[in-house]
């Protein structure tokens, strides 16, 4: 029994080496050139991981949503393909916020039904710029400065997560987001829109990163004319900021806006007026302008609520 067993090692192992070095053996065929294949170029890209003060989109979504309860955000590549004239156009698809537009920029805006009845302005909720509050000494306020070319995104804080932004109230918070020069998606961007009743957009944006200092820069210019009689719009609106890192665990960022709304509003009109010639301005909205020009003068409706 120990004689075959040894037997059956030998005759196994000569066996292997001989298979080794078959395989091992070159093939006497030289492989053809066509028979090797080719990949194609496979290019990929992520969106930039921002800055201290300035997060990217993806860590900026990761900390929203790690809020108790409940949120919403809107990334700014979501619209970008559109024209996206006004707030509407940001928020229309967001979960809980009602917009409506009235005429030119004048939205109304409501989260969780706070400011519903408000037919102009904002009312119950907190709106910010880079965390930057937008609203006045009594809690209303405007949108005109926030320019949706110039957003990276908008966080919304619904109710009492507004807290965190000093939104008491029940509509929350909503906080919108422009990009830097390390969020950017090009050094150099150019874009025009143009449409119907003499509508037309420019939008340019600029930015830097010069060793440790970087700066944006975005500038929009805007008008239509309106469907309606004495609707007219005209919006330069300009957003930049620069910033500095002293170390790595050490950031700050500046931020400036000028805008400058000039817009015609028609004015409600009667359902008659509505139904046969929606066309029209109101006449309080004409006798408005009229009496604009005129030293001293008061329209009737603000005399009345006096």
């Amino acid at each position: 029994m120990k004689r075959a067993r040894s037997w059956h090692r030998v005759a196994v192992l000569p066996a292997a080496a001989l298979t080794g070095a078959a395989l091992a053996q070159p093939s006497s065929e030289p492989a053809s050139e066509a028979a090797v294949p080719t990949l194609p170029t496979v290019t990929a890209t992520a969106a930039a991981a921002g800055s201290l003060t300035a997060p990217g989109i993806a860590q900026q979504r990761q900390s929203l949503f790690q809020s108790a309860g409940s949120v919403g955000f809107v990334d700014a590549a979501s619209y970008s393909n559109t024209y996206a004239s006004d707030l509407r156009d940001v928020l229309k698809d967001a979960p809980g916020v009602y917009v409506q537009e009235r005429y030119g920029q004048e939205l109304r805006l409501s989260v969780r039904g706070s400011g519903i009845a408000r037919g102009f302005h904002t009312r119950g909720i907190e709106i910010l710029q880079d965390g930057v509050p937008t609203n006045f000494a009594d809690g209303s306020g405007d949108f005109y400065q926030i320019d949706p070319l110039a957003l990276s995104a908008a966080e919304i804080y619904k109710g009492g997560n507004g807290l965190a932004y000093g939104g008491t109230t029940l509509g929350g918070a909503i906080n919108f987001t422009t990009p830097t020069a390390l969020t950017a998606e090009s050094s150099n961007m150019v874009r025009v829109d143009g449409g119907s009743f003499g509508t037309v957009r420019a939008d340019g944006q600029v930015s830097r990163q010069i060793g440790a200092f970087d700066f944006l820069a975005n500038l929009s210019v805007a008008h239509s004319e309106g469907y309606r009689a004495h609707e007219r719009g005209q919006y330069e609106q300009l957003n930049a900021n620069f910033g500095y890192r002293f170390s790595p665990a050490v950031e700050t960022r500046f931020y400036f806006g000028a805008y400058i709304v000039d817009q015609l509003l028609p004015g409600a009109l009667t359902l008659n007026d509505a139904l046969n010639d929606p066309r029209k301005a109101s006449g309080s909205a004409l006798g408005k302008r009229l009496c604009g020009r005129l030293p001293d003068c008061k329209p009737i409706d603000m005399v009345v609520d006096r």
